[in-house]
This record gives structure tokens, C-alpha cells and sequence, in this order.
């Protein structure tokens, strides 16, 4: 047991599985699976590009939406443009 460690990652809905039912069976498990080898903290982004897109372009839609970037939560519509590019390209690429 390492107490205090935190993890943070961010999950691509679709790539959970091809219906609702799929993802939130899919990412129950990931999260029991990380949690049953005694683990203490997990954050988890979940990310939807054409949100943060839009995000990006209509701020006022989206006053609370909240991502966390290095550790740190953060109102995406509070970064600069560079910065919420950099999250955008970070979390989605077209092929790995």
C-alpha cells in the first residue's frame, strides 16, 4: 500500500465500449481493478473533443467545465488558447 499516490488520466468515452451500457461497465471495472490492488486516489478527465471545441469557441456555454492539467484542476474556458489546444492535441490523436 502506498498511501498518498494519486493518479490522473483521461478516458475517450468511445473508447470504452460501442453503447452507455458498455463505457460505464467498462470504466467500473478499470476503476474497481485500479482500486482492488489497494490504490488511494484516482482522477479521472473525461473527454469529449467536440465539446472542448466548442468549449473553445463558446466559453459562456460551458462556465464550469472543468478538466484537470498536471495535477491541477482547472476551468478549461480559464486557459489561454494555447493551452487549451495543447490539452485538445494531448488527449486526442488520430492514430497510435
Amino acid at each position: 500500500n502506498q498511501d498518498g499516490i494519486s493518479n490522473t488520466f483521461s478516458i475517450i468515452p468511445s473508447t470504452l465500449g460501442k453503447n452507455e451500457e458498455e463505457r460505464i461497465t467498462n470504466l467500473t471495472n478499470i476503476m474497481n481493478g485500479y482500486f482492488n490492488q489497494d490504490a488511494f486516489h484516482i482522477n479521472v478527465n473525461v473527454m469529449d473533443k467536440e465539446l472542448l471545441m466548442d468549449a473553445m469557441e463558446n466559453p459562456d456555454k460551458y462556465p464550469n467545465l472543468t478538466i484537470r492539467v498536471s495535477g491541477y484542476a482547472v476551468r478549461f474556458n480559464q486557459l489561454d488558447r494555447e493551452h487549451q489546444l495543447d490539452v485538445i492535441n494531448r488527449t486526442f490523436h488520430e492514430s497510435m
